[in-house]
């Protein structure tokens, strides 16, 4: 029987290959991050879901992960890298500094850490997201009213922070890539005293890009520390500092059709942007969690989180449609703009288990507020902010020097949600179990945004949640779950009244099992997803000097498959299918800018007769896309896969070296159709990283 080390920075474990322990063993308290199988691919448990204390096999709703040893392999170093390794999430990367992410045909707007999180206000993420922070990223797809409240019925990504154990540890990481990007990583932690633990986390980031003129600076430095209160509990806090700076970022994107209606294909280094022009944002977070046991079996834990995101640009965007022969026709438009988003959530509940009709039971019951604060600014240039770019081929970023003191505009409102929920499993027999509960919440809104009030409010929505789980063997279950989700809407139509709340619900049927000593899990699910009052634009009302909206229903209903986790010995794999259908009220297809068809597999082999020795290789495939844009052409993309390899060498116990290499076939693809504008992701790539771990 033959032992070595995996080392995962200061979560390092000895592991002997007699079968591992599988990541889906009941875990007795929330507190546990990190401790289970570093090795394995694909780790979560169900309290995304539901809070209650339930593994994968019996939560009764899709779920999967992509762990920390899977995010060090392939070197996944920022968030949309992790989640394109996904079938279930599709990255709408728009323009190189925003992103929108969706699934089962809808926009995910519930971004939680730790479980804690409230819905984005505009459905985005600015700047990139970087994972040196994670332990794991958890996925929960369909509607989740119960632990988040307002959302869409798509998913709810929930990032897991790493935090501190007892034992000394420290993984410093360099790595050298295309475009002469350089990145270090840090990560150390352990014991500082009796009862005390911290954790320290930084990475740097610098490099250029295969877009002509577009650099990259990122920093992030992530504290943490736990202190033991005997018996009155653990008090935890954090604080994150991140900055992201980009110079000749993409507002907007490439045009996608000439004049002629006939579609662009241009180099995929080739950038709208100007060379003066910049996005920076900056993003403080703080927590500070306290956990206590109350009782036999039942926990208090309370949570408090704050976000401040400043963003600072000065953007260059181009528009209008090309002429085929001379490439003349576009137009430069400029913008300063100027963000501060500040959030803030308090969450509170009581976790734990009672004993009823001779069973026992688990139960979650708590309160939750949350509050954000918008304001933003926009200026322009009249005079010289709109040149004319001439034969676009010849672009090289250089557009006038603009002086925004034009057209100020902005925004400034307050969202709070306020609510309560309460959630239990009960066990009617040995085998069968009904998950129920709801959310009651509270939503209010104030202010205005580009001239446009945002004032709303929603009282005493119930959300409910509902699940039932057979567990008609060992290691096997089927499930059947219902689930719902709202968002208030501040969109007008053309009688000036506002939308109807957007409302949205998920039904799923599924089955899970779990394989070799519950190593392996496979999930299969059926899905269909509703999504009523979806605002989009139905146009620009001359009369009444804005834009109009109007409320649709979509429905989306389809297929999804899991398997992760270890086959065999030193064999881990994270593979996902999705196979989707999206039709509006009309029962017409719909949305066809998402892809029907989805498969995302990532595989990694620790080779036996070469225990040194590490390889591993993910495709991504995606049947073809299309877009009917607002003038009425249109937009295609053909089906296309993307391949990754790494191969890593542990040269003794403290060091390691990998080699990875992305887009292996130098696949030509545009990044998304989402908008009208797009622009192509890059061609091949690689890195070489040196890990040293003590």
């Amino acid at each position: 029987m033959s032992s070595w080390r995996i080392y995962t920075g200061p979560l390092a474990l000895s592991l002997t290959f007699s079968p591992p322990i599988f990541a889906n063993d009941h875990l007795e308290t929330v507190e546990v991050y990190g401790q289970r199988d570093a090795a394995q691919y694909g780790l979560s448990d169900g309290e995304t879901a539901t809070r209650l204390a339930l593994s994968v096999l019996e939560t009764p709703q899709s779920l999967s992960a992509i762990s920390r040893s899977q995010l060090d392999d392939f070197a996944l170093h920022n968030l949309n890298d992790a989640l394109a390794n996904q079938a279930t999430v599709q990255v709408q990367s728009i323009e190189t500094d925003r992103t929108y992410y969706t699934a089962r045909g809808f926009d995910i707007t519930n971004f939680q850490r730790d479980g804690i999180g409230l819905p984005l206000s505009s459905g985005s993420v600015y700047g990139s997201v970087d994972s040196a922070l994670f332990e794991r990223i958890d996925v929960l797809r369909g509607a989740n009213g119960l632990m988040s409240g307002a959302g869409n019925p798509s998913a709810t990504i929930n990032l897991i922070r790493k935090r501190p154990s007892d034992d000394l540890a420290l993984s410093v990481a360099a790595t050298l890539g295309s475009w002469n990007t350089r990145r270090l990583e840090l990560d150390a932690g352990g014991a500082l005293a009796v009862g005390t633990r911290g954790r320290l986390v930084a990475a740097i980031e610098k490099g250029e890009s295969h877009l002509d003129r577009y650099e990259t600076y990122n920093r992030v430095i992530y504290g943490v520390i736990e202190q033991d209160l005997a018996s009155a509990g653990r008090l935890t806090a954090g604080l994150t500092i991140e900055d992201r700076q980009a110079d000749s970022p993409l507002w907007g994107a490439l045009p996608m059709n000439y004049s002629d209606g006939s579609q662009t294909d241009y180099d995929v280094s080739t950038s709208t942007s100007s060379d003066w022009a910049y996005w920076d944002n900056r993003n403080r977070s703080a927590f500070v969690e306290w956990s206590v046991p109350v009782a036999e079996d039942w926990q208090f834990k309370a949570v408090y989180q704050y976000d401040d995101t400043d963003s600072d640009s000065h953007l260059f965007y181009m528009y209008n449609l090309p002429d085929r022969a001379s490439e003349s026709g576009m137009i430069g438009y400029a913008s300063e703009y100027t963000l501060d988003d500040r959030r803030q959530q308090l969450d509170a509940y009581m976790q734990g288990r009672y004993t009823l009709w001779g069973r026992e039971h688990d139960a979650v019951f708590g309160v939750n507020y949350a509050q954000s604060n918008i304001e933003d600014v926009s200026l322009y240039d009249y005079t010289n902010g709109f040149p004319a770019i001439g034969d676009f081929s010849q672009w090289r970023g250089r557009a006038p020097t603009p002086n925004f003191v034009d057209g100020r505009t902005g925004s400034d409102w307050q969202d709070v949600q306020q609510a309560a929920y309460a959630a239990s499993r009960i066990r009617l027999s040995e085998q069968l179990s009904f998950i129920g509960g709801a959310r009651v919440l509270d939503w209010r809104s104030k202010g205005d945004s580009y001239g446009k009030s945002k004032a709303t409010r929603a009282s005493g929505k119930i959300l409910p949640y509902s699940g039932v789980v057979y567990e008609y063997a060992d290691n096997h279950s089927a499930y059947l779950s219902y689930t719902e989700t709202f968002m208030p809407q501040r969109d007008l139509d053309r009688n000036d009244d506002r939308l109807d709340p957007a409302e949205g619900s998920n039904t799923e049927l599924g089955l899970k099992s779990a394989f070799f000593d519950q190593r392996l899990t496979v999930a299969v699910a059926l899905f269909q997803a509703k999504h009523q009052h979806v605002a989009e634009s139905d146009g620009f009302d001359t009369t009444l000097g804005r834009n109009v909206y109007v409320g649709r229903d979509y429905q989306s209903e389809g297929l999804e498959l899991d398997v992760y986790g270890q086959i065999t010995e030193g064999l881990s794999a994270n593979v996902s299918l999705t196979q989707l259908r999206i039709e509006d009220d009309e029962g017409d297809t719909a949305r066809r800018f998402v892809p029907k068809r989805i498969l995302a597999a990532a595989l990694s082999y620790q080779l036996p007769w070469a225990s040194k020795w590490k390889v591993g290789s993910s495709v991504r495939w995606q049947d073809e896309t299309r877009r009917d844009t607002k003038d009425g052409m249109r937009v295609e993309q053909e089906a296309y896969s993307v391949v990754n390899a790494f191969v890593s060498y542990q040269y003794d116990e403290t060091l390691s070296i990998a080699i990875n290499g992305n887009n292996l076939g130098d696949e030509k693809y545009l990044n998304s159709l989402y908008w009208d504008q797009a622009f192509y992701a890059a061609p091949r790539n690689a890195s070489l990283t040196v890990r040293w771990n003590y």
